[in-house]
C-alpha cells in the first residue's frame, strides 16, 4: 500500500510511523517487514493475530503475505474499546511537530480554516469502529489528505468554500440541507442568491467524496436563537412523521453506502429511493429500501421492532407521512442520524 504523501522534504515517511512514534513507541532492534505498513523501523516479534478482532481493514495491509505485524502498529490499530486511553480507530487526531493531539469536533472546524502549509498527519474517526489512520497521508503544500473510514479525503484548500458553508448557517441553513443541497422552500424564497453563490463554490466539493462531509461536520453550528429554518419547522409534527424519521435515521444510520459515500448518499440518492418505494406497503417499502442502501442487521432489527409495535392504521398514516413530505422528513431524517452517531 503506497500511503498519500506531499513532496515536502520534511515528511517523516510513513504516516503509521509518524503516529506511532507520537503515540510514543519506540524503535528497537533492526525493525523488518510488518503485514500493516510494509517495512517498518520497529521491532516485528508479533504474528497477525496480535490484531484480534477489532481489526476490520485487511484490505489495506501493506504486504498481505507477511505473518508478523510490528509493535508501532500493533499500538496504533489494535486495542479493545474498553482500553485507557482509548484506541486510536476512535479517536480523531492530528500529528503536528511530532505530538499526537485528539480532535474533537469544535477543533476541526479551526484546523479546516488554516491553509495546510507544513506536512501533518490528521484523521477523522468517521464511526469510530473502523482503522481510519490507514488512510491517512501527509497535508501540505495546500492540499488536504485526511484519513477516514473507507478512504483518504484529499482535496485543495478553498476558503471560498469555507465562506459558503457559513453563509449558509448564516441565513439559517442547516447541516442536513447544506450537506444534501436541498433546501426548505421559504428558505430558496426569502436568500435564493445567497444560496445560489454558495452552491457555486460548492458544486465541485459536492463531487469530492466525503469533503464536504467533513466541513459541514465541523462546522460550528448555534440554534438557540430561531433563524428562519428553525421557524418552517417549528410547527409540531404528527406522530406518524416523528416515526417515518426515526425509521429513515435507523435505516441511513446502518446503510453500508452512506459509510462508502457520504455525499452521494444524502445529495440524493437516499431521497430518490425513498420516493421510488413510498407507494408500497410500509414494510415492503422499508424492506426495499434497505436493500437498496445496504442496512445492516443492528439497523434493520431497530426497523423491525418499530414495525412490530405499529398497527395497520398506525403504518398507513407513516407511509402518507413519507409520501406528503419527503424532502423534508429526509432532511429531518439526516439530522436525527447525526444525532445517534452523536456528531451533532
Amino acid at each position: 500500500m503506497k500511503m498519500p504523501t506531499t513532496l515536502n522534504s520534511e515528511n517523516s515517511g510513513n504516516p503509521l510511523h509518524a503516529l506511532a512514534r507520537a503515540l510514543g513507541v519506540e524503535a528497537r532492534g533492526d525493525g523488518g517487514p510488518c503485514a500493516v505498513c510494509g517495512e517498518s523501523p520497529f521491532e516485528t516479534a508479533c504474528t497477525m493475530k496480535a490484531l484480534g478482532n477489532m481489526f476490520n481493514r485487511w484490505s489495506r495491509l501493506a504486504s498481505p503475505g507477511v505473518n508478523a505485524i510490528c509493535e508501532g502498529c500493533k499500538y496504533a490499530t489494535g486495542g479493545h474499546s474498553s482500553r485507557k486511553p482509548r484506541p486510536v480507530r476512535m479517536t480523531s487526531f492530528v500529528i503536528e511537530c511530532g505530538k499526537f493531539n485528539v480532535l474533537q469536533q469544535a477543533d476541526w472546524w479551526e484546523l479546516l480554516n488554516k491553509r495546510p502549509d507544513k506536512p501533518f498527519v490528521a484523521s477523522w474517526a468517521t464511526s469510530r469502529k473502523k482503522q481510519h489512520m490507514l488512510h491517512a497521508g501527509w497535508s501540505g503544500d495546500g492540499i488536504w489528505r485526511i484519513g477516514a473510514d473507507e478512504r483518504c479525503i484529499v482535496f485543495e484548500h478553498r476558503e471560498d468554500v469555507m465562506a459558503a458553508v457559513v453563509a449558509l448557517r448564516d441565513i439559517g441553513a442547516r447541516k442536513g440541507h447544506i450537506a444534501s443541497g436541498h433546501y426548505p422552500p421559504k428558505l430558496l424564497t426569502a436568500h435564493r442568491k445567497t444560496i445560489e453563490t454558495a452552491e457555486l463554490a460548492l458544486a465541485e466539493f459536492r463531487q469530492k467524496s466525503m469533503a464536504l462531509d467533513l466541513i459541514v461536520y465541523a462546522l460550528p453550528v448555534d440554534y438557540d436563537n430561531k433563524t428562519m429554518a428553525d421557524r418552517e419547522t417549528s410547527m409540531p409534527l404528527p406522530p406518524s412523521d416523528h416515526t417515518a424519521i426515526e425509521l429513515l435515521a435507523d435505516i441511513a444510520f446502518g446503510s453500508s453506502f452512506r459509510v462508502d459515500q457520504g455525499i452521494r448518499f444524502w445529495g440524493g440518492y437516499f431521497e430518490s429511493r425513498i420516493k421510488r418505494f413510498s407507494r408500497l406497503p410500509l414494510p415492503d417499502a422499508l424492506s426495499n429500501l434497505m436493500g437498496e442502501v445496504g442496512t445492516g442487521v443492528t439497523s434493520a432489527g431497530a426497523v423491525s421492532k418499530r414495525l412490530a409495535a405499529m398497527d395497520t392504521a398506525e403504518m398507513n398514516a407513516v407511509s402518507e407521512s413519507i409520501r406528503a413530505r419527503t424532502t423534508l422528513l429526509h432532511a429531518l431524517a439526516f439530522e436525527q442520524m447525526k444525532e445517534k452517531r452523536g456528531t451533532k
